[in-house]
C-alpha cells in the first residue's frame, strides 16, 4: 500500500511539474473555444460535485429510524435534504440541460435505495460520514472561491486572442488584469473550481472509514478516488 501511495504522489508531482511548464501549450491544444474536450470537462465536474452532495445529504436524512428520532431533528434534516437535493438537481440541469432531470431522479433513487439497505447498527456512523462529505464539499468550495480574487488569474477562454494575459498558476495578480476582461468572473481561473468539484469525490473515503468491513480497504478506496480529480 505504501508503494501505491508513493507512486500516486510521484505521479501528482510529475503532473504538477508538466502543468507548470507547459500549461499554456496544453490549454492551447485541448481547451480552444468550442472544443469538445473542453466542453466535456466543463460539464463533468459539476455533475460529479452534485452527485457527491446528493450522497452526503442522503446519508444525513435516510439513515434515520424515523419512529425513534425526535420530530424536530427529522424535520430539520428533511428540509436540509430537500434543499441540497434540489440544489444538486438544478446544478445538473444547468450543466447538462434536460438530461439533468432523469439523471437526478435515477441517482437520487439509487442513493436512497442503497442507504436504506445499510445495517441498522451502522446507520448513525454513516450519518456522520454524510456530514463529513458535505462539510468537505462546501468548505473546500469556500476556500477556493475566497482565493480566486486574490490570485486574479485570467480564464483561458478570455485570452483566446491575447495570450499576453497568460500567467503561471503560482503568480499572484490581484486586480492587475481586471480591466482587460469583460467581467470580474473572468479573472477567477485559479484555483480551479472544477478541480475542486471533482476533488470532492475524495470525501467519499469517509464511507470506508465508518464501515468495519471496509476499514482495512480504506487506502485502496482512497487511491481509486484519486483518478477522478486527476483525470
Amino acid at each position: 500500500m505504501k508503494k501505491l501511495f508513493s507512486l500516486t504522489s510521484i505521479g501528482l508531482v510529475i503532473s504538477l511539474a508538466v502543468g507548470t511548464f507547459y500549461d499554456l501549450n496544453i490549454n492551447s491544444f485541448l481547451f480552444i473555444k468550442d472544443n469538445q474536450v473542453s466542453y466535456f470537462f466543463e460539464h463533468l465536474a459539476p455533475v460529479i460535485f452534485a452527485t457527491v452532495v446528493m450522497v452526503g445529504a442522503g446519508l444525513i436524512f435516510w439513515t434515520f429510524s424515523f419512529k425513534q428520532e425526535k420530530t424536530i431533528k427529522v424535520v430539520f434534516c428533511g428540509i436540509l435534504y430537500v434543499l441540497l437535493t434540489l440544489l444538486s438537481c438544478v446544478m445538473t440541469l444547468v450543466y447538462i440541460n434536460w438530461w439533468g432531470i432523469p439523471y437526478s431522479i435515477i441517482v437520487s433513487g439509487v442513493i436512497i435505495y442503497l442507504i436504506r439497505r445499510l445495517p441498522a447498527e451502522l446507520q448513525k456512523r454513516y450519518r456522520w460520514a454524510g456530514i463529513g462529505i458535505l462539510l468537505t464539499a462546501f468548505c473546500s468550495m469556500a476556500v477556493v472561491e475566497s482565493i480566486k480574487p486574490i490570485w486574479g488569474r485570467v480564464r483561458f477562454r478570455s485570452m483566446q486572442e491575447n495570450f499576453a494575459l497568460f500567467t503561471s498558476w503560482y503568480q499572484i495578480n490581484g486586480d492587475k488584469y481586471l480591466s482587460a476582461v469583460p467581467l470580474k468572473e473572468e479573472i477567477k481561473s485559479f484555483p480551479s473550481g472544477h478541480s475542486q468539484w471533482a476533488g470532492t469525490t475524495l470525501s467519499l473515503s469517509f464511507l470506508a472509514s465508518v464501515n468495519p468491513k471496509l476499514k482495512d480497504k480504506e487506502p485502496i478506496f482512497t487511491e481509486l478516488q484519486y483518478f477522478v480529480p486527476s483525470f
